[in-house]
């Protein structure tokens, strides 16, 4: 009878550990739109919600260019989380034009975010609101 509560405990246990895992996704799902919202909405001070605290900073002084932006659209594409689900790359496709209107820019920006345990959420990792040129 011994025997048979170790397989029982080891199912239990992955099928615990992968509902941690894809909450972690949904999660991660949902933070990665409110950004993508939040960025559409050109809310500068809403978008420090998502920043990791060791990035604050520099984001905030690199966030200064969002003044001269007029976001008409930014949408999630694609969302690579890590094995561990602590870690993930998530690609956004952002359209943007200047005050001027002179120019419409539109491409595809690669964005780093982290889980962090303490917090139980999803922040960004990078150090400025548009991401990296993918």
């Amino acid at each position: 009878m011994k025997k048979l509560y170790v397989p029982i405990l080891f199912f239990v246990g992955i099928l615990v550990t992968g509902c941690a895992s894809m909450d972690r996704k949904v999660k991660l799902e949902q933070r990665a739109e409110d950004y993508a919202r939040a960025l559409r909405e050109g809310d500068e001070l809403l978008l420090l919600n998502f920043v990791h605290p060791s990035q604050l900073i520099p984001f905030s002084r690199n966030s200064r260019q969002m003044k001269s932006l007029n976001f008409s659209n930014s949408e999630v594409r694609k969302i690579f989380p890590d094995a561990d689900g602590k870690s993930a790359v998530v690609f956004m496709e952002l359209e943007y034009f200047s005050n001027d209107g002179s120019q419409l820019i539109s491409n595809l920006r690669q964005f780093r975010w982290t889980y962090d345990e303490k917090a139980k959420a999803w922040l960004l990792s990078e150090s400025t609101p548009l991401g990296k040129m993918n």
